[in-house]
């Protein structure tokens, strides 16, 4: 590198050089050039064997080869002959910030909004396969997609390559004349492989945020009278924004090194499932808010428009992550349609039964009578006699025998207790489930008294009662876990599983051997569920969310948004205040303006005008969803364009006039709706539970999502708000599902695993398991094409 005391070289021509050498950049920047230097003649194409594919763009000087030229705009750069040319952060660098016409797949330059719309454009373009399907699958991506699907060391490939190329040679996508060209099967064109692949992910992910940040940003002015049509405009185009949360949550690996995931959860309409992609897993520490905050914010500027999109983060409990949460509301992380955190139940049985029957509150570390007395006479009494029979060849025999004379083997083997440890998922009530099925086992071996720990009818009694709580818990935990449950479920469900344990305190208060114990559990148990029920009846998301969910929109719950007790006017006054609440979401999200000389006076009122239409569908002639914008109803975007004229709450008036219709019509259907549609899925035998709590919870998610699909043309505003409600997890258990993966990757085997390359194989694995890449060109695909096209292959096995 050329420090600035040593003298540059003389240039190939006659040019003027602009001292601007920068020696943190090792790059002379762009230089003045003469129309001799302008000549094609003088360039040519640099040598490009392993290099990297960035340097497609640039030229080399035929007369000295320190100097290139940037093909896109034409600027030209002198490279120090003492620096690595494969070292590509000089020439990204450019394209970031210098390049006036960056090359599309190139995603540093998406900046500019004119390449933002280029990606857009192909983003709804109808003929997508032809571009984004990959039909030469090598070698090499067959090899990585294995590994991926089977979990497989890297290392795997050198000890099968003799055999490898055989077994891909009958692929049905093998080409026989291109294989013999393919690269070699080893485990360090894999490991290429896999970084490469990372890359193509990352630059997938700031096109699909970047197209989106450009609609986002486009402003659209409209009237009074043409308000309806310009805002159904805005909404189909809307729907091609690329909406997410972000599921944060930290992880300690066997070293005990941190790690702060960062998950993107999204809704696939198609298949009516959440789908999470890992983002990134940088190392972090466990420290305050703000230092989890510094660790956040540079992913947030490392993906241009990230921060327009995410609607929500879902976390844990843990006090310095929900701060960051917090933190992050300020408009210099996140954008305005930044809705907050989710109020987090913890998202496993495990995790829920270890804070109330191992003692200790989130943030407390008092322990209550009732808990402390149920895990010492029980869970820990498992425990020990677990280990008891398995640290005694003796007793192990007599366990064996008994559990043969009782026919209670499996696959030949005794069943084992199941120990509780508070890091495995359900491990409270596996264990008890098992006690009390192991129930006339261990009353012989009590009886033989050759054994220290002896349990007795009290003990298998508190057992019962333990899962007598723990059975609809875990119900209630599986079904917020799963990928069709979104946010909108979560409060209809803890309110339907609280109806649910009322009844059975009922039944355990009523029994005539329910004792002191009992009833303090009961009361310790209630009351720590109360606290998770007023934290989500009180949340914002959840309210608006919940409203839109037709199993619960007529429910005694509303009630309380009513300051009256007449039926009619309650309803009224709920539909208001749904209305102004959804008003308050949409208008940041719209960026949409009546023209400057027109006044709205009721911009603060919710009174209906009779100029309005009464028809309940809004969609008009050739509104469909491949329509493409249309330049002459949007202003040029222009991020820094604060005209006075421009004012986003002056729809707010028209705005409301028309979800109050629309809340008015779907509240009608959906009482109307509700059987029919439960009627249709109870032919299902999927649906037909024995499980009460179970059923009615698949119902609800059921009718809603038949519903939607069956009204939701007739309910466009509603039916978007409802779209973007369901890119929100109820839970953090992708976070969780993530780190397992990372954990078979972060092994005691696996200990010289460097950060970057564990993360390369975190994101990879996270990507494949909802994207089949191997088949797909990333660069010519969006999120939802891609998701298309997955789907047709996985289809097809």
């Amino acid at each position: 590198m050329y420090s600035t005391d040593d003298e540059m070289p003389s240039s190939p021509v006659d040019m003027k050089i602009e001292e601007s050498y920068d020696p943190n950049y090792d790059i002379y920047h762009p230089l003045e050039i003469n129309e001799a230097m302008d000549q094609d003649k003088l360039w040519c194409e640099p040598h490009r064997k392993n290099m990297d594919k960035i340097w497609a763009y640039f030229l080399v000087s035929t007369t000295d080869s320190s100097y290139f030229k940037c093909k896109c705009c034409s600027q030209v750069f002198f490279f120090s002959r003492r620096i690595d040319w494969y070292k590509t952060r000089l020439l990204n660098e450019h394209f970031r910030s210098d390049c006036s016409n960056p090359p599309e797949d190139i995603s540093a330059g998406l900046h500019n909004p004119a390449l933002q719309r280029k990606v857009y454009l192909k983003k709804v373009d109808k003929n997508f396969r032809q571009f984004a399907i990959n039909n030469k699958i090598s070698n090499i991506d067959t090899v990585l997609a294995m590994t991926l699907k089977l979990d497989l060391p890297l290392s795997w490939v050198d000890a099968a390559s003799r055999d490898l190329d055989d077994l891909i040679s009958q692929e049905p996508n093998a080409d026989s004349d291109s294989t013999k060209k393919e690269k070699v099967l080893n485990s360090k064109n894999l490991t290429r492989e896999i970084s490469t692949k990372v890359t193509d992910i990352t630059e997938f992910w700031k096109r699909e945020f970047a197209s989106s940040q450009y609609v986002m940003d486009l402003k659209m002015t409209t009237t009074p009278a043409n308000f309806k049509n310009k805002l159904l405009k805005r909404l189909n185009e809307l729907n091609q924004v690329t909406f997410v949360s972000l599921v944060l949550d930290h992880w300690s690996d066997y070293k005990m090194d941190g790690y702060l995931g960062v998950v993107l959860t999204t809704f696939n309409r198609e298949t009516d499932k959440l789908i999470p992609f890992l983002l990134k897993i940088p190392r972090s520490s466990f420290n305050a808010s703000e230092d989890v905050l510094n660790d956040i914010a540079p992913i947030l500027q490392s993906f241009p428009g990230l921060a327009d999109v995410v609607l929500a983060t879902a976390t844990d409990n843990t006090s310095n992550i929900v701060e960051c949460c917090k933190l992050l509301g300020d408009p210099r992380y996140l954008g305005k349609q930044y809705l907050g955190r989710l109020p987090c139940m913890p998202h496993s049985t495990n995790l829920m039964n270890g804070s109330i029957i191992n003692s200790k509150d989130e943030g407390s570390a008092t322990t209550t009578k009732a808990t402390e007395q149920t895990e010492s006479d029980v869970l820990t009494k498992n425990n020990e006699l677990a280990y008891e029979i398995n640290t005694s060849i003796t007793k192990r025999k007599i366990f064996d025998e008994i559990c043969l004379k009782r026919e209670l083997v499996e696959n030949g083997e005794s069943l084992e207790l199941k120990t509780f440890c508070m890091t495995r998922w359900v491990s409270a009530l596996d264990s008890m489930q098992r006690l009390l099925l192991l129930e006339p086992v261990l009353q012989e071996m009590a009886s033989s008294k050759r054994f220290n720990v002896n349990f007795t009818d009290d003990d298998f009694e508190r057992a019962e009662e333990v899962v007598e709580l723990l059975l609809p818990l875990r119900t209630l935990c599986e079904m917020l876990s799963n990928n069709t449950c979104t946010v909108k479920y979560s409060l209809p469900f803890l309110i339907q599983y609280k109806n649910t344990m009322e009844q059975e305190n009922i039944k355990q208060m009523g029994k005539p051997k329910t004792g002191e114990k009992a009833i303090e559990l009961l009361i310790d148990f209630t009351e720590k569920m109360q606290g998770y029920h007023e934290q989500y009846e009180t949340d914002n998301i959840h309210i608006m969310s919940s409203y839109l969910n037709i199993d619960f929109v007529n429910r005694k719950f509303w009630t309380r948004f009513s300051k009256t007790n007449k039926k009619g006017v309650r309803a009224q006054e709920v539909t208001i205040e749904m209305a102004e609440r959804y008003a308050e979401l949409l208008i940041p999200l719209l960026n949409m303006s009546f023209e400057e000389w027109v006044v709205d006076t009721d911009s603060n009122s919710g009174a209906l005008n009779n100029d309005l239409d009464a028809d309940s569908s809004y969609l008009s002639e050739g509104l469909m969803e491949d329509e493409q914008l249309e330049e002459d109803d949007y202003c040029t975007p222009d991020r820094g364009d604060d005209s006075q004229f421009f004012d986003t709450n002056s729809i707010r008036g028209k705005l409301k006039e028309l979800l109050i219709d629309e809340l008015l019509t779907y509240r009608a259907l959906a009482v109307a709706e509700k059987k029919q549609c439960a009627r249709e899925l109870l032919k299902n035998r999927e649906y037909q539970q024995e499980n009460m709590l179970l059923q009615n919870c698949l119902l609800s998610i059921g009718i809603d999502q038949i519903f939607w699909k069956k009204f939701g043309a007739q309910l466009p505003i509603l039916s978007f708000v409802d779209s973007l409600f369901q890119n929100i997890p109820a839970t953090s258990i992708d976070a969780e599902q993530m780190f397992s993966w990372a954990s078979m990757q972060k092994t005691k085997e696996r200990y010289n695993l460097s950060d970057k390359r564990f993360e390369d194989l975190c994101i990879i694995k996270s990507f494949g398991e909802s994207v089949e890449f191997k088949h797909l060109n990333l660069a010519a695909c969006s999120l939802k094409q891609a998701l298309a096209i997955t789907d047709e292959h996985r289809n097809k096995k």
